[in-house]
């Protein structure tokens, strides 16, 4: 018995290194292929080495050229063969780094994620992944969210180059940024605490963090600090972030409160109301939002009256006030407080008692 045992595992050890042969054999000859000149025939031959996955690895140089002097259609083929070998494939990291900036959406998509694939070797490739935080293709943008999650950048590197891209970035690209920051959600926490210390930063750190709500909520202090800003618009958007992330920024209730209450911009006072309505009750917030009912602004009162409705937890007077507000405003003839208070009649978050 034991005998035969051993006859088996020596069988096995020879069928194992005959396959192994065979897997390189069969690599190598596909790297021949891949330097004839048929089109066809190579991207075939990019498709059957992305199969055999790190056995390929003695098609890198082949697939390396390929990457570098193919056509579009052969280069996202060749990125994406190189991604299957996995770390091993360390060799092309220059070559893929150099791929990030090809026309071709689809070759700068697979190669971020060829580099994802090599892992941490390919740390050295950060700078131009960051660069494509802005880029125009969705696929682009998810694959270099994914690549920078596996090469495991460290934050000294990719902090100040996420600052630049929301320094120096168009609307629209500032946009596309944000996007990026959304899917890589906590991760990024910390990268855009520091944005918001920056002048120029932190308007675009404040909205993603905005896109990220609760999970950005060791942010609070930051985006309290930014409630000081010079510009109304940086408060805004301060404002609506710590409103998205909800209960966690009570502590920022007393400055709020006091923007609410004094800012001179309407626009501040109408997000303060947002935020308070946000975080769930406190008695600082009420008394707030009840003077606000006051306010001499229709638009103002309506805001806070949404904000006290969705803190009520039962029928008191002031929400019987709040309620009035709101049912008036419907028939208001400034267009944007009937569309405000509609909306705050389909506000689901609302206690269906407090609008009966």
């Amino acid at each position: 018995m034991m005998r035969n045992m051993k006859l088996l595992v020596a069988v096995a050890c020879v069928l194992v290194g005959t396959v192994a042969i065979r897997a390189d054999e069969s690599a190598e000859k596909l790297a021949e292929t891949l330097r004839s000149a048929d089109a066809n025939a190579q991207m075939k031959a990019c498709e059957s080495l992305t199969a055999m996955g790190p056995k390929a690895r003695a098609a890198l140089p082949a697939l390396i050229e390929a990457l570098e002097s193919g056509g579009a259609p052969l280069k996202w083929r060749a990125a994406l063969a190189i991604g299957s070998i996995g770390p091993a494939a360390d060799d092309a990291i220059p070559a893929l780094t150099k791929a990030l900036g090809a026309k071709n959406a689809k070759v700068r998509a697979y190669a971020a994620h060829a580099l994802g694939k090599i892992g941490k070797a390919a740390q050295g490739a950060a700078p131009k992944l960051i660069e494509l935080y802005v880029d125009d293709d969705p696929y682009v943008r998810r694959a270099v969210r994914d690549a920078l999650r596996a090469i495991d950048a460290p934050q000294e590197l990719t902090l100040p180059l996420v600052i630049n891209t929301l320094k120096e970035a168009s609307p629209a690209e500032a946009a596309a940024a944000i996007a990026t920051f959304t899917e890589l959600g906590a991760k990024v926490v910390p990268d855009l605490c520091q944005a918001l210390a920056d002048e120029d930063a932190c308007y675009w750190a404040c909205l993603a963090l905005s896109e990220i709500g609760a999970d950005a909520k060791e942010a609070v202090p930051h985006l309290t600090k930014a409630l000081e800003h010079k510009d109304p618009e940086v408060r805004i958007a301060s404002l609506i972030a710590l409103g998205e992330i909800g209960e966690p920024s009570a502590p920022a209730a007393g400055k709020i409160t006091q923007l609410l209450a004094d800012d001179e911009m309407d626009g501040v006072r109408y997000a303060a109301a947002f935020a308070l309505g946000s975080m769930g009750h406190t008695e600082a917030a009420e008394r707030a939002l009840t003077n606000a009912l006051d306010s001499e602004s229709e638009f103002l009162r309506v805001a806070g009256a949404w904000a006290l409705a969705r803190l009520a937890d039962e029928e008191t007077p002031l929400v019987d006030k709040a309620v009035k507000i709101v049912m008036d405003g419907i028939a208001s003839d400034n267009p944007e407080v009937r569309d405000l208070a509609l909306r705050v009649l389909a506000d689901k978050s609302i206690p269906r008692e407090a609008v009966r």
